[in-house]
């Protein structure tokens, strides 16, 4: 193992995971924040799968942040927006 690809696995998923894991419950005016926090995390993680030269789960990371960010901007286009009273 590669001291510096497990550093970035572990902060890579320490930012992406929280996130995901709690999707559902993040206020719709963080979600933005919430989205760019995974994108982050999968782009670190993708990081520490490269440094290990495991191209596959690099790429597979990469394709899923863009797969979340298209999904989840499609979800907040959807959405009525907020308006204060």
């Amino acid at each position: 193992m590669h001291p510096v690809s497990t550093l970035l696995l572990v902060i890579g998923y320490g930012l992406a995971l929280p996130v995901a894991l709690r999707a559902g419950s993040i206020p719709p005016r963080l979600r933005r924040l919430g989205l760019a926090g995974h994108q982050i995390g999968m782009i670190i993680a993708a990081l520490g799968w490269a440094v290990r030269s495991n191209v596959i789960l690099a790429v597979a990371h990469l394709v899923w942040a863009l797969v979340a960010k298209i999904a989840i901007s499609w979800m907040l286009a959807r959405q009525p927006t907020e308006r204060p009273a």
